[in-house]
């Protein structure tokens, strides 16, 4: 640089190269140099324009943009005008430089797509998806017309369309980051999660700083429970644009999740002294009061985010979570009618309230409620499980199944409630079917605790195949090692194996875990019986009557221990 201090390309790659390395101001000195340097020069310009931009200082990039359309005066200058002012919400203006550019052949299509665009955010929506359609019809692949096509169709809750469309936007350009962004947020409000996170990380491969994809992605990972990623991914989205209050309210919200409260702290005040109104901000302070065990303060955080907005869903549920901590359930439950009354197709409010009543045995409402926040929107999976829980707790199993069987049809891996479905064919005595469930679960999971622990006693129990249950109850057992009910099966089987030493070991384990268990003790006893310890079979035998009579099994313990 020293030996070319007046080389506008010199100096403009110097800028690129701090711009790139996340060192603005030394990159903007560069580049107001080759400005100096080539005031009319269209590249400079345009660099100017983009790096004004994406260091979220709009109102600086203009006269860049406009500097473009006068030293060049091409279509592409000018719809990089326009797109500037749909982003600057200067809608007019948009609007006088894109039918301008309409019939031209480079940029026409697209300047008719920001028109319709624009006509959608204004509220015509007819007259924009008459013109995307006439835009589909002539020109199939073409992506930003599908993108668009696909926000009209997800806003009306049309999901499968939308997905369509993205994909077609996908197959057309595979390079297209928005595409793949599209594509997530449809799959995450249809809770297919793994195949959002993977759109995702689709758009962070082809851009690793976009901020919008991380933010999603830290979504995704906090409500799965990996809070450490999503505080990671949150982290990353505020360093990329740190002006993002969501990435910062979403990276409080994990460090909460995480317990590092005094760091979250320091980021909700840092939002609320930008924004002093941000009533999501003033909701995760209450709940950081919470967690810190300063009720008076939390109760304070969550009236004043109530102020800002009626129906601020996680300042409704501290709310509540405060009123039945204290006891007062039937405070917690009126005040919920009184939400769900002020918002009745809101479907997080109806689970909120069906699930509090669940909590408090109010078995009728609960039920009412979830399936009113099923029909107000079937993609509110929490809303099935609380259902089919409601269900259980009336011992209505075949209700709780189907509700079950339904979030199954909704979910892309769904071990948690196809496990469900599994049980509940237990309970009914249904055990090849329970068999098939669990059988679906080891399929998408090989490791699945609880699946291959059930799946193991029906094989065991039913004339299937010992190894493979061993197999089956030895993973289970590894992946559960302080589950009592895990060494219960296994021992057993190793008893069925002819593994005595092995079964006592096993079932002993299960025991002083879980003493009062009279089944358990059964299993020791009989395991002791085979390999000939008739005394301590005796008093095992013995103990496991006294704890019940009723226990499966209890039949065979008398007449072993009758004929000891």
């Amino acid at each position: 640089m020293d030996k070319a201090p007046n080389s506008v390309p010199s100096q403009l790659a110097l800028a690129q190269f701090y711009w790139l390395t996340s060192r603005a101001p030394e990159a903007e000195t560069h580049m107001q140099r080759a400005l100096e340097l080539a005031p009319r020069d269209v590249v400079v310009n345009r660099f100017a324009s983009a790096f004004y931009q994406s260091t979220n200082r709009p109102e600086k990039a203009e006269k860049y943009f406009q500097a473009s359309v006068e030293a060049d005066g091409s279509s592409r200058a000018r719809l990089a005008l326009a797109e500037y002012y749909l982003g600057a919400s200067r809608l007019p203006e948009a609007a006088e430089v894109l039918k301008k550019l309409v019939g031209d052949k480079e940029v026409g299509t697209t300047a008719k797509v920001r028109l319709a665009t624009l006509d959608y955010s204004t509220g015509r929506a007819d007259a924009a998806a008459g013109a995307i359609d006439a835009i589909l019809k002539e020109k199939p692949q073409q992506v930003d017309a599908l993108l668009v096509k696909a926000s009209m169709l997800f806003d009306g809750k049309h999901y499968e369309a939308a997905l369509e469309r993205t994909n077609g936007a996908i197959k057309a350009d595979p390079s297209s980051a928005p595409a793949y962004f599209a594509r997530g947020k449809i799959l995450a409000a249809i809770a297919r999660w793994d195949e959002a996170k993977e759109s995702f990380n689709e758009v962070m491969k082809l851009n690793p700083r976009a901020a919008g994809a991380q933010v999603e992605l830290s979504k995704l990972h906090l409500q799965t429970g990996a809070t450490d990623t999503a505080v990671t991914l949150a982290g990353s989205a505020v360093a990329t644009d740190p002006r993002r209050l969501d990435a910062r309210i979403l990276l409080a919200r994990g460090l909460i999740a995480r317990g590092d409260l005094l760091q979250a702290e320091t980021i909700l005040k840092d939002v609320l002294e930008a924004v002093p109104d941000s009533a999501i901000a003033h909701a995760q302070l209450g709940w950081l009061n919470l967690a810190k065990k300063n009720a008076a303060k939390a109760t304070a955080e969550f009236q004043r985010a109530l102020k800002l907005d009626a129906l601020q869903i996680d300042a409704i549920s501290g709310v509540v979570a405060q009123d039945l901590a204290a006891g007062r359930k039937d405070e917690a439950l009126a005040r919920l009618g009184e939400f769900v009354d002020k918002a009745p197709a809101n479907a997080g409010l109806l689970t909120l309230a069906g699930r509090t009543n669940l909590m408090v045995g109010k078995f009728a409402e609960a039920e009412k409620l979830l399936s009113r926040a099923i029909d107000a929107d079937p993609n509110t999976l929490d809303a099935y499980s609380f259902l089919g829980q409601t269900y259980l707790q009336q011992k209505r199993l075949d209700d709780a199944r189907r509700e079950f069987e339904r979030r199954v049809t909704r979910e892309t891996r769904p071990l948690t409630s196809l496990t469900m479905v599994g049980l509940i064919y237990e309970l009914q005595n249904r055990t090849n079917d329970a068999k098939h469930a669990f059988e679906q679960v080891l399929a998408i999971d090989p490791k699945s605790s609880i699946a291959a622990n059930n799946l193991a006693w029906i094989y065991a129990e039913n004339g299937g195949n010992l190894d493979i249950a061993l197999q089956l109850a030895q993973t289970a057992q590894a992946t559960m090692p302080d589950s009592a009910e895990a060494a219960d099966t296994l021992g057993w089987i190793y008893l069925k194996k002819e593994l005595y030493g092995l079964s006592i070991s096993t079932l002993q384990r299960a025991v002083d875990r879980e003493p009062k268990n009279p089944s358990f003790q059964y299993h020791l006893g009989l395991a002791y019986a085979r390999n000939g310890d008739a005394t301590r079979a005796k008093t095992i035998l013995q103990a496991a009557l006294r704890l019940g009579s009723n226990f499966d099994g209890a039949a065979d313990a008398s007449k072993v221990l009758a004929g000891l």
